[in-house]
């Protein structure tokens, strides 16, 4: 896992600079990238559940980190288009979002994550789930879906 982060905070930091090189010169453009940068973090965010390797697993965070990295070098530069001198406040409302939403995911994934199961007849803990029988029951893919759209 610790690889997987790794892959995304580096499409996190070279979109951030790719990100700042571009609008400095073609400011206009920062909706466009903001579009772009919110399809890249959904697209990203939306295969992970769908994903069965390692390697796969990273490149799809890696992609959700070039939209992160985007989305916030356009938005500091929507930002300050839009309140001028008093960007102050919206600039640092802005990263918020995130510890938010790391917050609320919990609670929308926690119903669809594979069901308990009962005890057994004789008041025994049934077995462990296998890694199939847990990805059949589950269905944690769904609230990724919906919350990267």
């Amino acid at each position: 896992i610790s690889r997987v982060l790794v892959s995304h905070t580096v499409g996190y930091f070279l979109s951030t600079v790719a990100g700042g090189i571009f609008l400095d010169f073609l400011p206009k453009y920062a909706y466009t990238v903001l579009g772009f940068a919110f399809f890249m973090a959904g697209l990203g965010t939306a295969g992970t559940p769908f994903t069965s390797t390692l390697w796969g697993l990273g490149f799809l965070q890696h992609v959700a980190g070039w939209g992160h990295g985007f989305t916030d070098s356009a938005g500091s530069v929507v930002c300050v288009r839009l309140w001028g001198e008093k960007a102050s406040a919206p600039m640092h409302a802005m990263p918020s979002g995130y510890p938010i939403g790391a917050f609320i995911i919990p609670l929308i994934v926690i119903p669809f994550l594979s069901p308990d199961r009962p005890a057994a007849a004789n008041g025994t803990t049934p077995p462990p789930l296998s890694v199939e029988e847990a990805w059949h029951l589950s269905k944690v893919q769904w609230p990724y879906v919906g919350v990267s759209m």
